[in-house]
């Protein structure tokens, strides 16, 4: 049989094509960016503590300081429990990766108050002003004059890597049990037990008064002294189900969406993309949502009047209290003749 004599052409190997882990994470860049530019020059005006209406000794200042010994002391077990599952596994897990990227999302928890001050945490929490008042495009004046509970808040965050575990438990279960369950009513049923959660999660903040939202339009509970609204019982049950749902669908490897893809990376690179795409994918989850709570703000009701001074902290003028007249932000949203005043 004749054979050529010439080498055969050497092979080339297709480069692998980008799919929704690696724009995901080119998507965290900007994003990280954005963070760390605000962070830093926020830092850099010397952030402060805000004390005012802070109620110590009360049952909700003491209320706040159960919740964030609780947020600290479970975020760290998991943070530990996901580094040593890492080290036995030789490569950075899941877990891990969903706990960097909870705590970077924390940056965004108050972004809902662009335009308007419609979201209040109590000055009850270890608690510096908020960074807003350095972040480019955000417009509100009353950015940077509330309190932020960078202890609570920032290590809540991770606390979410439990509630992705349960909710692929619950799910798996389901799954188990209704073997054709199609995939929206997996979803659709997810996101039924997580708005029962967040709203059990909310009510631990709402009663004792240490978070509120009464510029996000319609509510559920409206009364002189509780508001819970609409929106924001949706918010927290739609979000967590995105962040459940990203640990759950996952391909036959075991992958999730943010992990897809990158085999070919070294064992670094892999982690490090991931990571970034998963921080993306949390981010953008608040970013979006948020955005639809912002569009609440815009038809909101006039604010309760029986708010104790610890919670509003007098960042807008409330209507029949003489007390927080000449605020940084003017007239509260859903004051009457309210006009959006814009920096």
């Amino acid at each position: 049989m004749f054979t050529s004599s010439r080498p055969a052409p050497p092979q080339t190997q297709t480069p692998p094509r980008w799919g929704a882990a690696h724009y995901l994470a080119l998507l965290a860049v900007p994003l990280l960016a954005y963070e760390g530019w605000t962070l830093v020059t926020w830092l850099a005006s010397d952030p402060h503590v805000v004390t005012k209406g802070r109620d110590v000794g009360s049952t909700s200042w003491w209320w706040a300081k159960a919740l964030e010994v609780g947020a600290v002391t479970l975020a760290v077990t998991l943070l530990v429990q996901s580094i040593r599952d890492s080290r036995r596994s030789g490569e950075m897990t899941f877990d891990l990766k969903l706990w960097i990227a909870l705590l970077m999302t924390s940056f965004w928890d108050s972004v809902t108050n662009v335009v308007q001050p419609i979201w209040f945490y109590s000055s009850n929490f270890v608690n510096l002003n908020e960074w807003w008042g350095h972040a480019p495009g955000f417009i509100s004046p009353a950015g940077g004059h509330e309190p932020f509970p960078v202890v609570a808040l920032v290590f809540l965050y991770p606390c979410f890597v439990l509630e992705s575990r349960l909710a692929n438990r619950a799910w798996a279960a389901l799954a188990r049990r209704r073997p054709e369950i199609s995939t929206v009513q997996q979803l659709l049923a997810g996101l039924a037990m997580a708005l029962v959660v967040g709203a059990g999660i909310s009510m631990l903040f709402v009663l004792p008064h240490l978070w509120a939202g009464p510029g996000m339009g319609p509510m559920i509970i409206d009364t002189d002294s509780y508001r819970w609204s609409v929106a924001e019982f949706l918010y927290v049950g739609t979000w967590s189900t995105t962040i459940c749902a990203l640990r759950f669908f996952t391909n036959a490897k075991g992958q999730a969406i943010t992990e897809r893809g990158l085999d070919a990376m070294s064992p670094g690179k892999r982690a490090l993309v991931s990571t970034l795409a998963t921080t993306a994918w949390c981010s953008l989850a608040v970013i979006i949502y948020s955005s639809l709570v912002t569009v609440s703000g815009f038809h909101a009701t006039s604010y309760p009047t029986d708010y104790p001074e610890h919670l509003p902290n007098v960042v807008c003028d409330i209507p029949g209290d003489p007390d927080t007249t000449g605020s940084a932000y003017g007239p509260c949203p859903g004051s009457p003749g309210f006009r959006i005043p814009l920096n």
